[in-house]
């Protein structure tokens, strides 16, 4: 939006978009998409690089990071993920108080 003047057509906005995947899963995204004739328009592109990286388990990946996560080198404000209960879809409270539990340090 910043830039409407100079970046004012799909493909443009594309190429720039691609052009800050610099290293490993999306690098090779981007070579793979490179490797096509057409990009589409850049409503099709956002909604496949979405689909491309959005985690297709997203509440199992929410309960894993839920369980494994760490508190240390962090206040207890930067370590507590407002939206995990969102995410993960846990409603109840007993195993969100465990995990919870479980990765706070010890010391606490």
């Amino acid at each position: 939006m910043m830039n409407n003047k100079v970046y004012n057509t799909d493909q443009k906005k594309i190429i720039f978009t691609l052009s800050f995947m610099k290293n490993g899963v999306a690098k090779m995204w981007k070579q793979h998409t490179a490797e096509k004739a057409t990009f589409g328009t850049w409503e099709e592109f956002k909604d496949t690089l979405k689909k491309s990286f959005t985690p297709a388990n997203k509440k199992g990946d929410t309960i894993t990071r839920m369980q494994t996560a760490s508190m240390t080198g962090k206040t207890a404000d930067e370590f507590i993920d407002k939206n995990w209960q969102l995410q993960s879809g846990v409603n109840e409270d007993r195993p969100l108080i465990e995990w919870f539990l479980t990765t706070l340090l010890s010391s606490l």
